[in-house]
């Protein structure tokens, strides 16, 4: 672990970003806005930590990425010739797929939700809030900071009638704020309250969440509305049980009291894998937010909809074709489905309203390859498809039975779901590649044929999507020798070496003449000269931004540079810690 002299702890301030909120905001009560109704499943919203860790010129694990995080962040609706007649529907839809294509299927297939939910008179019901913040060391600076903007904002769109409370929780649990109704005066005085808070202690999350669902099952008592429990976290559990299972049993019990949870991520640390997990029982959802912008869109666009389930205990039974299999499922979790013979069930624990459409999509495939064109064409139903869910508000059971046809002219949002699971299958091998098999050259090989696949396509609204790709395209193709492509990545690349100190300040461990190395995997490592420069002697696990580099066991943060000789300066925010290093060996060919 580095230590610095006469320090036991320091404060982790991963980002220096500023945030304002409009006046408007801050001052009156938001009108609430409904852009269209819209169906999404629960689970993960988005894949924004994973789009940040990619921007940072990382590859990140595949396990930071969920196929439904990155559907949901599109509207990908499907029309039916009948209209939808109950809360949710399916509307079905297959397209040939093209050769080469990253699924290696035939045909593609969609079961978009749809709901007869009139947007034009729609409000959410009252809500009794129940906020969970995350106090501990690793939330300091730019996380909490987050979090403290994220829970303003939330109380912006909080009307009369409405109900928060706070909890906090570090090495102890405290709740901050008893459950208080909102008035149209003190919603200033909250959010004074909300900024005040102040990070410190380990991350007991299990304590904080436990104090958080009894406190919302006894508000329930007597409400009328909706309860539901906010977690802002960069979930990173070191006290108390860590395991997934104790935050899933205490979510799934506090479903049966109708009290659902929304984790809300922040943080260059954010363990995507546990919240992904826990956002998937009953009643959940996940987001995460990496900046100001991803703040003002959710809380401004989605938090309506966030908090208001429309179906729970969803399943969906498909049956293609005869002569066809399922080869591939996206848009809700891998963990989530049965085979059948030829059928495949889904279950979703829950749906929401959402300013996206979702659904659930397939890559099929031919049983025989040499099967004739005229078994595959005709008027015949592509596959059939029974739905059955639990109505969240009357309680009442329904069911649906659809059909999906091949489309001579697929629909615009059909092609792009099919683009984005391809890209969700490109994204997770190249991932596998870097991480689990040292393959840089085949990270780069997959990447760079989606690459191509996605510019022959002339679909709108998948900007965002091309930058990613660009993103790990470029950072693979600098990673396997083609150096060409080192001009697109950030320089927090550049900290990716071994560096021989020169000279220290303030630290009681290291000296002249050690190694330190900053490795692509998120290992920092020290080699002692006196030792040997060959033979780690201590390793930890590193995040870094643009400006500076936390290390994670040693619960420091230093800001870094590169002056004009290419030498790296490490310096502590406050001045007692100085380091001037030399590249040493270089890591990259």
């Amino acid at each position: 672990m580095l230590r610095q002299i006469s320090k036991t702890a320091f404060i982790i301030a991963l980002g220096l970003s500023t945030f304002q909120l409009q006046a408007q905001i801050a001052d009156e009560y938001d009108e609430v806005v409904v852009t269209g109704s819209r169906i999404t499943a629960g689970g993960a919203q988005d894949i924004n930590y994973f789009r940040g860790a990619a921007s940072r010129g990382k590859i990140p694990h595949a396990a930071t990425m969920t196929s439904e995080g990155l559907l949901s962040q599109h509207d990908l609706i499907l029309t039916a010739e009948t209209p939808c007649a109950q809360t949710l529907c399916l509307n079905g839809e297959a397209m040939q797929m093209p050769l080469g294509n990253m699924l290696d299927a035939d045909y593609f297939m969609g079961l978009a939700f749809d709901t007869n939910i009139d947007d034009t008179n729609w409000s959410r019901e009252p809500l009794n809030l129940v906020v969970v913040i995350d106090k501990s060391g690793s939330m300091s600076g730019e996380p909490l900071d987050q979090a403290r903007k994220s829970v303003t904002a939330a109380i912006g769109k909080l009307q009369p009638g409405d109900q928060i409370s706070i909890v906090l929780y570090g090495n102890v649990v405290e709740t901050y704020l008893e459950p208080t109704k909102i008035t149209l005066i003190n919603r200033g005085d909250l959010k004074n309250k909300v900024k005040a808070i102040e990070s410190r202690g380990s991350t007991n999350m299990e304590a904080g969440l436990e104090r958080a669902f009894e406190l919302a099952k006894s508000t329930q008592v007597g409400f009328d509305g909706t309860t539901r429990v906010m977690l802002f976290t960069d979930e990173r559990p070191n006290v108390g049980r860590t395991d997934a299972e104790s935050f899933m049993g205490m979510a799934r019990a506090a479903s049966t009291h109708d009290v659902g949870m929304t984790t809300i991520g922040v943080g260059v640390i954010f363990g995507a894998e546990l919240a992904t997990k826990v956002s998937s029982v009953r009643g959940g959802n996940l987001f995460f937010v990496r900046d100001d912008k991803d703040i003002e869109r959710l809380f401004s666009t989605e938090f309506d909809f966030m908090v208001s389930e429309v179906a729970r205990d969803m399943t969906v039974r498909v049956t293609p074709r005869d002569g066809f299999k399922i080869s591939g499922i996206y848009g809700v979790p891998q963990d989530s489905f049965t085979r059948a013979g030829d059928s495949v069930e889904m279950s979703v624990a829950t749906a929401f309203l959402s300013s996206a459409g979702g659904g659930i999509f397939f890559g099929v495939s031919r049983e025989n390859p040499d099967m004739p064109a005229e078994q595959v064409s005709g008027d015949a139903p592509f596959a059939s498809a029974k739905l059955a869910y639990t109505d969240s508000a009357t309680k009442v059971r329904q069911v649906q039975t659809v059909t999906a046809r091949t489309a001579s002219r697929p629909s615009a949002n059909l092609q792009k779901a099919s683009l984005l699971s391809q890209q969700y299958t490109a994204l997770r091998s190249a991932s596998t590649s870097h991480h689990n098999d040292n393959d840089q050259m085949a990270a780069f090989q997959i990447l760079k044929r989606y690459s191509d696949i996605m510019d022959a396509s002339p679909l709108e609204g998948l900007d965002e999507e091309r930058k990613l790709v660009s993103k790990l395209t470029a950072t693979t193709g600098y990673l396997s020798g083609n150096m060409e492509y080192a001009a697109d990545l950030p320089g927090s690349m550049r900290l990716i070496n071994k560096w021989r100190i020169g000279s220290v300040e303030g630290s009681e461990d290291l000296r002249r003449g050690d190694v330190l190395e900053f490795g692509q995997d998120d290992e920092f490592t020290i080699f002692r000269r006196t030792r040997s420069l060959t033979e780690s002697d201590e390793t930890e696990y590193y995040r870094v931004n643009d400006e500076q580099v936390y290390l994670s066991e040693s619960d420091l943060t230093l800001n870094y540079k590169f002056n004009k000789k290419g030498n790296l300066i490490l310096r502590h925010p406050e001045g007692d810690m100085f380091m001037r290093l030399s590249p040493y060996e270089a890591a990259m060919p």
